[in-house]
């Protein structure tokens, strides 16, 4: 990461919020109603970050790059299904978000905090070890659990360009 820095100094990022990651954001219960199941998903961390990638393409580029302990889901997230990228490959972009699974992120949050783009945290219940040591808009900036006002921090974000790059 500290290499791939070099090659996509802050200047020169995409101004968008990129993510790739599996639809894991919930433990598979035992779901008598498949109807029910995915009322259920549709209002998970992740398939909500997905679904604002289609309603806001100009802000957000994200997308489930496979399906992770969630094949039975695949049908239901097929629209929402993107190529994946390297971590090295993702610091061309300015703003990368931190999103819980089945566990709060732990390496999907180490490589960012080391990368020169700006990491967006989910807000959790859930902790790491080292989440103590952050602070909210020195290290990351914080974005509500159900993913509502990613967008309202985006913009944020591109309004506050300097106080951007400290972080």
């Amino acid at each position: 990461i500290l290499e791939a820095n070099k090659a996509f100094p802050w200047k020169g990022k995409e101004r968008k919020i990129f993510w790739r990651g599996c639809p894991n954001d919930f433990r598979r219960h035992a779901w008598d109603d498949k109807a029910a199941m995915f009322q259920h998903y549709v209002n998970q961390p992740r398939f909500k970050l997905c679904l604002m990638s289609h309603q806001h393409p100009e802000y957000l580029d994200a997308g489930f790059n496979h399906t992770g302990l969630a094949p039975w889901l695949v049908d239901f997230i097929k629209p929402y299904i993107k190529t994946g990228l390297p971590a090295s490959q993702q610091l061309k972009y300015a703003f990368l978000p931190v999103v819980d699974g089945l566990m709060p992120a732990f390496t999907g949050f180490l490589w960012p905090l080391l990368s020169n783009s700006v990491v967006f945290k989910q807000e959790s219940s859930e902790s790491q070890w080292f989440y103590d040591a952050l602070v909210p808009y020195e290290h990351y900036i914080p974005i509500k659990h159900d993913m509502s006002d990613i967008i309202e921090k985006y913009l944020w974000a591109i309004q506050n360009e300097k106080k951007c790059q400290q972080i």
